[in-house]
C-alpha cells in the first residue's frame, strides 16, 4: 500500500508539473493574443484616424474651392454692376458736354457709309432690298435731336438709292442715343451713335473681365 501511495504521489506530482507547465504556456499564449489584439486595435485606430484626417482634408479643400468660386461669382457680379454704373455716368456726362457738331458729323458719316455699301458690300444692299419687298418703303430714323431740313433731304435721297425706291422717313426723338442716328430699314439696323460706341466699349470691358474671371476660376 505504501508503494502504491508513493506511486500515486509521483503520478500526481507529474500531473501537477504538467498542469503548471500548461498554465505557464497558457499565460504566454494569452499574453501573445493580448499583444496581437492590442497591435491590431492600434493599427485599426491609426487607419481610422488617417481615413478621418483624409476625409476632413478633402471636405476642407472642397469647402475652400466652393468658397472661392462663390467669391469669384460675387466679384463678377460686382464688376458688372460697377461697369454698368460707370458707363451710365459716362453717358450722362457726355450727353451734357458733347458739342453740337458731333451730331452733324455722325449723321454725315452714316450717309457716307451707306453710299459706300454699293462698292464695299453689295450683298447687304441686296438683302436690304429683298427685305423691303412687298412692304411700304418707310425708314425709321431715331435721333437724339431734331434733324435739319438738309439732313432729312439727304437721308431721303440716300435711303431711296439704297432701297432702289422712294422712301418715307419716320423720325423719332431718342435722347438716350446722345448723338448720332440709328436707322431701321427692312430687317436691317444701321447705326452711328455715341450710345452704340459706348456699348462697344462696355462689351470690350466685360469681355476682359470675363477672361480674368475664367482664368481665376481655372486656378480655383
Amino acid at each position: 500500500m505504501m508503494a502504491q501511495t508513493e506511486k500515486d504521489q509521483a503520478e500526481a506530482a507529474e500531473h501537477l508539473g504538467e498542469i503548471k507547465t500548461r498554465l505557464s504556456n497558457l499565460d504566454q499564449d494569452m499574453q501573445q493574443i493580448s499583444d496581437e489584439v492590442y497591435e491590431n486595435n492600434r493599427k485599426l485606430q491609426q487607419e481610422l484616424l488617417d481615413a478621418t484626417r483624409e476625409e476632413a482634408d478633402q471636405i476642407l479643400q472642397e469647402a475652400v474651392t466652393e468658397a472661392r468660386k462663390e467669391h469669384l461669382i460675387n466679384l463678377k457680379l460686382q464688376q458688372e454692376q460697377i461697369v454698368e454704373v460707370i458707363m451710365d455716368i459716362s453717358a450722362k456726362t457726355i450727353q451734357k458736354v458733347i458739342p453740337s457738331g458731333v451730331q452733324d458729323n455722325l449723321v454725315k458719316e452714316l450717309t457716307d457709309r451707306i453710299w459706300d455699301l454699293g462698292k464695299t458690300d453689295m450683298h447687304r444692299v441686296t438683302v436690304i432690298r429683298e427685305s423691303l419687298a412687298g412692304r411700304t418703303p418707310a425708314v425709321q430714323v431715331f435721333t437724339p435731336r431734331p434733324l435739319t431740313i438738309d439732313q432729312k433731304g439727304n437721308l431721303i435721297r440716300t435711303f431711296s438709292a439704297l432701297a432702289d425706291n422712294d422712301v418715307e422717313l419716320e423720325i423719332e426723338i431718342d435722347e438716350s442715343l446722345i448723338a448720332g442716328i440709328s436707322v431701321h430699314i427692312g430687317d436691317q439696323v444701321i447705326e452711328n451713335t455715341v450710345k452704340s460706341q459706348l456699348n462697344q466699349v462696355e462689351e470690350e470691358v466685360e469681355r476682359s473681365l470675363d477672361q480674368i474671371y475664367m482664368e481665376e476660376n481655372d486656378e480655383a
